[in-house]
């Protein structure tokens, strides 16, 4: 079975096309955009929060809206909200408007999450489970394709329309309402008996899981570790653009180094991470080393030299987006069958809540301190951390 032959997988494809597109066309002068409208570093970060705060608020009852609605609904509404952001930054400039906004992208994301994608996947269980994972790269591939050319045309069509680059995501995205509106056709609801077991059986899954976590030493490792790479994915994500307007970088440059950080997070996820420890562990002399020059390389940011900061800067994207490559494998391969949704879902709610206290004190320091030093202090703190985290569980593995 050719999967494109299927009517609802080609409407769905298109509609994520088109809505990420759209979601993405900010992207690469989004920090330009805000601060244009008159917003601060320190309110960027807080308007930020809102939108982890949105998700977090939204995650988990999502999925029991979608029990009791329906997952094409959820999904529609969750692009309506999408469109309502879109209209609330376009035609504000208010500090709170714009938090509101991204409150509203978190609440579309989270809603968006697990709908008729998941529909779909069901299907094809019942159908030919072979062709899941062919379904999900393509699926996949469709949404970085779509990222890295919303990035690239809004990164271009801010500087001949400005803010008016909304309006061409609030009509793609429209396109994408109705294109599901009226073709994708949804599966027969469940019974409704089910909803309330469910919910029971929601309840006890997340003590399950809770209960893993507490008596799996590998797993707590794991969340450790995405918990400290939180402090600079938060930094990169938040002050990339801001730490290359103080270093004089034309705004125009921005697109080139998205589409460089893109093409490096494809890099580190396709390292073979199993022949990458077994180097470690046979190069001690190297290991050290290496730490010597990741301690050494944050202050390099601090430097005004082009080619010196932002080989740095990429250096550091490469080797966090690696680690988080890692943390994801070792997570797979460490968790439980019955209870890795749940995990899963537990893992991004902590990760968010760290992030939202991580963007809180960026908020803060940003009111006294330059980016570059926040950035640069950021990175070396991360490290640092890392690094005894690392140290801390080898002396505990060889005490014992």
């Amino acid at each position: 079975m050719n999967l494109l032959q299927n009517k609802n997988i080609r409407v769905y494809l298109l509609s994520i096309f088109l809505t990420t597109v759209s979601y993405a066309l900010p992207h690469s002068i989004l920090t330009v955009l805000l601060l244009a409208k008159g917003v601060s570093l320190s309110q960027i970060a807080i308007i930020q929060m809102a939108y982890s705060g949105g998700m977090i608020l939204s995650e988990f009852p999502s999925g029991v809206i979608a029990d009791l609605w329906s997952r094409k609904s959820l999904y529609l509404l969750s692009k309506v909200l999408l469109i309502v952001m879109f209209c609330l930054v376009l035609f504000t400039s208010n500090f709170w408007t714009l938090a509101l906004a991204w409150f509203t992208y978190g609440i579309s994301s989270a809603f968006d999450s697990g709908t008729i994608d998941s529909e779909i996947i069901v299907s094809l269980k019942e159908s030919d489970c072979a062709l899941i994972p062919q379904f999900v790269s393509i699926d996949n591939n469709i949404q970085t394709l779509a990222l890295l050319l919303g990035s690239v045309l809004g990164g271009f069509l801010y500087f001949k329309i400005n803010i008016l680059i909304y309006l061409l995501a609030i009509l793609l995205t429209g396109i994408s309402i109705l294109l599901v509106y009226f073709l994708y056709q949804e599966n027969p609801r469940k019974n409704e008996d089910l909803i309330s077991l469910n919910t029971v059986l929601m309840k006890e899954q997340i003590r399950e899981s809770f209960s893993e976590l507490m008596h799996n030493a590998k797993l707590r490792k794991i969340f450790c570790v995405a918990l400290i790479s939180q402090l600079f994915f938060q930094t990169h994500f938040q002050l990339w653009q801001a730490f290359l307007l103080e270093k004089s970088v034309k705004e125009e440059y921005f697109i080139f180094y998205y589409v460089i950080f893109q093409i490096i997070t494809m890099v580190a996820y396709s390292i073979p991470i199993d022949q990458v420890k077994e180097r470690f562990k046979k190069r001690h002399f190297s290991i050290q080393l290496l730490i010597l020059i990741m301690v050494i390389l944050p202050f390099l940011l601090l430097s005004q030299q082009f080619f010196l900061f932002s080989s740095v800067y990429i250096i550091f994207v490469f080797l966090f987006f690696l680690i988080e490559y890692m943390v994801n494998s070792y997570f797979n391969d460490a968790v439980s069958e019955d209870n890795i949704s749940s995990l899963v879902s537990l893992k991004s709610t902590v990760s968010r809540l760290f992030s939202m206290l991580c963007l809180l004190v960026m908020g803060l320091l940003l009111n006294r301190f330059p980016t570059s030093f926040i950035v640069s202090m950021s990175f070396l703190v991360s490290i640092l951390l890392l690094l005894c985290f690392y140290y801390w569980n080898r002396l505990g593995t060889m005490t014992k």
